[in-house]
């Protein structure tokens, strides 16, 4: 246990995922020994040998006849039985009657050898508790007692045998610390075999809660990566692939599907099939069998196999619509041969799925909604503003000119000259009205950059509070850049940024953004601890934040990549087609 204690202690990192199990395991080794299936009985042998080494050294020390050489082929013949005994202990590990049979006759065997031996003066008594731990631990409560009473028996026989001047009393008198002795061993090897059996379920137990509560870990983290990941998506493929890829993972079926339908009435099917258990039939009869079935079967439904094919003849595929209080907009499935398709964990985990998909797909759509309806209100503003301000003017313009016009007056006289300079003045005034007008609706007229500006303020920011250095280099201009993409690269860079700060302790960060005309690469360097880039393979170890910048990448086509090792820093790179 002290060992255990000095383990956990040492080894800060041993309550991360994936961890906990290992500790559990190295503290149920050293005080359970019935956790491996060969630890008690190796502890048994131990014992078996140490008693035989002591006690035959003892006997063939002793003066009592026989001779020499008859001791040590009894000595010999004890160490051959206890090895082929261990050996069969071993081979019925898990024969409890075959165990009961062969202590049985140990039993008998080791009484038999007490008697010309000298019974309770003979030194084989002590190795026969051998017999006793052996029973205490491999088999019900009533063997220990009984193969107890039985060698104690024995013993007094033997005793009597050896001096029949040797009464009951004499023995009870003389010798009762010797079986006082035996009998508080039993009932010792009896309890503690007790508290370990009860340890060790107390032990697997912890050892089931343990598991669970790591697959519920991961579950729970597989669901706030797919709530991250569905919040980031903009792209109805990428979405669709997301949530089929999610179907699968969160319901632990070896297949998952997603089909939306788009506002132009053309589905978009994705089918996560790593196993490629499903014949290409399928994609192009989900669609229109998914749909009807869910039109008619109601929103959860259990689809048997489209195809005749032999490699899903019994495949079962269970879906759910993908559908909010004003949007029906797809379904969301997953497939599974076993019998818990329909359980109840799977269900709810592919309803909150599905949920969460019609979520992002109801918000993109309000988004193209609202960015529509800005789009209109900033039309209808410029407009306003043309009409009260710069058309005003040109309207006075335009009567001066035709006053002008029916005059016979030529154009050299004062109050033609004077007529004619208030309508320079008013067109100057038009001109500059206008210039604001656009200015004022444009940022880059203006000679700013809010997209750097930004990324710019947040950098200061995130140096000023950690007391860190952060440089960042833009090169290139924004007007290369989408909005949406640069709203993602502005998500990367905050997200990079701030696992560098806050796992990786780094104190020294570079940021370089290039947006060349066509092709946008960020670069994110950091001093930090960094760590094994391998180990992003591992579900357990992939955290929401890594997820998340590959996801918005992907949206982009793009490519985002790490190179890091423990203690060399990290650096994330990303390369983006500007034009998307």
């Amino acid at each position: 246990m002290k060992a255990c204690a000095e383990e956990a202690t040492s080894q800060t990192h041993i309550l991360e995922p994936g961890n906990s199990r290992r500790l559990l395991q190295s503290i149920i080794s050293h005080i359970n020994p019935t956790a491996e299936p060969y630890s008690a009985r190796n502890t048994l042998v131990v014992l078996r040998f140490i008693s035989w080494f002591s006690v035959s050294l003892i006997y063939l020390a002793s003066g009592n006849i026989p001779s020499i050489p008859f001791k040590l082929i009894l000595v010999f013949g004890l160490l051959v039985e206890g090895l082929v005994a261990e050996y069969i202990y071993l081979a019925w590990v898990d024969d409890v009657t075959g165990l009961a049979a062969l202590l049985a006759a140990e039993t008998i065997g080791i009484c038999v050898l007490l008697l010309p031996t000298g019974g309770l003066e003979s030194p084989f008594a002590w190795y026969a508790l051998n017999l006793v731990f052996a029973a205490a631990s491999l088999l019900p409560q009533a063997w220990c007692y009984g193969i107890s009473t039985s060698l104690m028996l024995s013993a007094i026989f033997g005793s009597y045998l050896v001096d029949h001047n040797f009464s009951l009393s004499n023995i009870l008198r003389h010798k009762a610390l010797i079986l006082l002795v035996f009998v508080s061993l039993t009932i010792a090897a009896d309890q503690i075999a007790r508290l370990v059996r009860k340890l060790s379920e107390v032990c697997r137990d912890l050892e089931r809660a343990t598991e669970l509560a790591e697959s519920t870990a991961n579950h729970t983290r597989a669901l706030y990566q797919a709530l991250e990941a569905c919040s980031s998506q903009d792209n109805t493929k990428h979405l669709a692939d997301l949530l089929a890829s999610y179907a699968a993972k969160l319901t632990g079926s070896r297949a998952g599907f997603c089909i939306l339908w788009e506002s132009s009435g053309k589905p978009t099917a994705s089918i996560y099939d790593e196993e490629m258990i499903l014949p290409q039939v399928f994609q192009d009869l989900a669609a229109h069998e998914c749909t009807t079935v869910c039109e008619t079967q109601g929103p959860l439904c259990v689809l048997q196999a489209l195809s005749d094919s032999p490699s899903i003849s019994s495949e079962n595929f269970m879906m759910i619509p993908l559908e909010t209080s004003s949007i029906n907009c797809g379904v969301l499935g997953y497939f599974s041969t076993d019998e818990s398709l329909g359980n109840e964990s799977r269900l709810k985990s592919l309803q909150f799925l599905s949920d969460l998909g019609a979520i992002a797909i109801e918000r993109r759509q309000l988004e193209i909604i609202s960015a529509r309806l800005k789009v209109s209100e900033e039309q209808n503003r410029i407009a306003n503003e043309i009409h009260d301000g710069v058309s005003q003017y040109l309207f006075g313009l335009t009567c001066g000119l035709h006053s002008l016009s029916t005059r016979n007056n030529h154009l050299q006289e004062a109050d033609i000259q004077q007529e004619l300079d208030l309508l320079k003045r008013t067109a100057n005034h038009a001109s500059r009205e206008l210039r604001a007008s656009i200015y004022r609706m444009s940022p880059l007229k203006r000679g700013k950059h809010l997209f750097i500006s930004e990324v710019d303020s947040f950098v200061k920011d995130q140096a000023g509070l950690n007391k860190i250095r952060i440089a960042f280099t833009p090169t290139g201009s924004e007007d290369s850049v989408s909005p949406a993409l640069r709203k993602a690269l502005s998500r990367v860079i905050r997200e990079a940024t701030s696992n560098a700060i806050r796992h990786g302790k780094a104190d020294d960060i570079s940021i370089s953004l290039d947006m060349a005309p066509h092709r946008v690469a960020l670069n994110i360097c950091d001093n930090g601890q960094g760590f094994n880039p391998g180990d992003q393979a591992k579900p357990e170890f992939e955290g929401i934040g890594l997820m998340s910048m590959r996801s918005l990448m992907d949206t982009f086509d793009g490519s985002f990549a790490i190179d890091s090792s423990p203690e060399s820093g990290t650096k994330d790179s990303c390369v983006i087609p500007a034009e998307k």
